[in-house]
């Protein structure tokens, strides 16, 4: 018996060296809710796009994600379940490269731990079966960060920035804001990269890609001038909710104060652990492999800030470099492990138990739907419509709390 219990222990540290049963749960985990039918903003669009052979949707346009579906349907029946299989692909690619990137900066067992917490977080979760372009941000997000974990000596081969501006144009195709987003890390590495030959080159190869993306969603439009009357009526509709477009402070306080709930549900609890000097022993600085995580999640909070942040998704690309900064600063925190754990009982609580109030009556009720509730396991196997805030807070008679550019678009969504 003692000899069993001895092995038990050792067992669970071999198993905690490997990551590949990681994905594995995942799958498995993401399988058990998956949806019966389009739900999430936009899916019903995409899938539409794909019945009717159309290669866009709404600006700005997602070409490379609709191919992607278009390529799985011939052998998948469902114009749904094509796009749910592209997503969640994307959200099972990203974590064997947010594992070797994380794993750079801790130990062994601390990175398959901290790997299985962003793998089963509450925003990953949500997203990697939904059937939009969300999911493919976390891959997107995960080759950032894995290539920039690599370290200077990498960049320095002519592979490491083809690879980088490839992902830039690949990223493009699927959802062309990401790039936005990624723009603070795209001139940091400018800044180190600049006297490097293969920056240069790399960069030409990049900027054609990106070209031709741009040139296949016009085309996909039926012309630039259509393409830029498509985006300007999107850009008004939501240019009202964002500092950076002519919005009020308080819609864009909104924006972060939605985008920083969501993220503190996604997140291993850590503000105990960065205020207690105890647990910051082995804390170290590595400067530029610092620097680009920040840079890259900075650039995701500075977006959902100054213009737009409806729901999780939006925050997908900031997960990967945020884990790679705990990782970095926190892997060697005695209590780190245990906060993870703790934060997986979380957000597995939280996904798989609650289930939305239909209707809602009152606020209260709204708040909670729009915020926490259509955001669970029970709203994905039902297929409960995903719907903004404003729209919840329409069902429930409660339209004075509704800001004026935003009750027509809410009451729309409620029918």
């Amino acid at each position: 018996m003692a000899q069993a219990d001895a092995d038990g222990p050792d067992l669970w540290r071999r198993i905690l060296k490997w990551w590949w049963w990681i994905p594995v749960i995942a799958a498995i985990t993401c399988l058990s809710y998956l949806s019966p039918s389009a739900f999430w903003i936009d899916a019903d669009q995409y899938t539409a796009a794909l019945e009717e052979d159309r290669k866009v949707i709404h600006p700005p346009g997602y070409v490379g994600f609709i191919a992607a579906a278009k390529s799985v349907h011939q052998f998948v029946e469902s114009p749904y379940r094509s796009f749910q299989i592209v997503s969640l692909l994307s959200y099972l690619a990203s974590i064997p490269l947010v594992h070797f990137a994380i794993r750079r900066q801790t130990a062994p067992r601390t990175a398959s731990i901290l790997t299985l917490t962003y793998a089963l977080g509450w925003i990953p979760l949500n997203i990697a079966t939904i059937g939009t372009s969300h999911a493919s941000d976390l891959l997107f997000a995960a080759v950032l960060v894995f290539l920039t974990s690599r370290g200077k000596d990498a960049a320095s081969s002519w592979w490491w920035h083809l690879a980088l501006f490839t992902t830039v144009a690949w990223a493009a195709s699927f959802r062309l804001s990401s790039v936005v987003m990624a723009g603070p890390f795209l001139l940091l590495v400018a800044l180190r990269d600049f006297r490097i030959r293969s920056f240069w080159m790399s960069g030409l190869v990049g900027a054609a890609l990106l070209g031709l993306v741009l040139a296949w969603t016009a085309k996909a439009y039926g012309g630039w001038s259509n393409y830029r009357e498509a985006s300007a009526a999107l850009h008004a509709l939501n240019a009202p909710s964002g500092l950076l477009t002519g919005g009020s402070l308080k819609s864009a306080g909104m924006n972060l104060v939605r985008g920083g709930w969501w993220l503190w549900l996604a997140l291993p609890v850590l503000p105990v652990l960065a205020v207690m000097p105890s647990q910051r022993q082995g804390m170290t600085h590595r400067s530029w492999e610092t620097l680009f995580p920040a840079a890259l999640a900075g650039g995701v909070i500075f977006v959902i800030f100054g213009y737009l942040c409806a729901h999780p998704g939006y925050l997908a690309m900031a997960l990967p470099p945020l884990f790679v900064l705990i990782a970095q600063f926190l892997g060697k925190a005695p209590l780190l492990i245990r906060a993870c754990l703790v934060q997986l009982a979380i957000t597995l609580m939280v996904f798989f138990i609650p289930r939305p109030i239909q209707p809602p009556a009152s606020a209260a009720e709204a708040a909670a739907n729009g915020l926490l509730l259509q955001y669970t396991a029970s709203a994905h196997r039902s297929a409960v419509k995903t719907r903004s805030l404003s729209s919840w807070l329409h069902e429930a008679g409660r339209d004075d709390l509704i800001p004026g550019h935003r009750r027509e678009k809410a009451a729309s969504e409620a029918d």
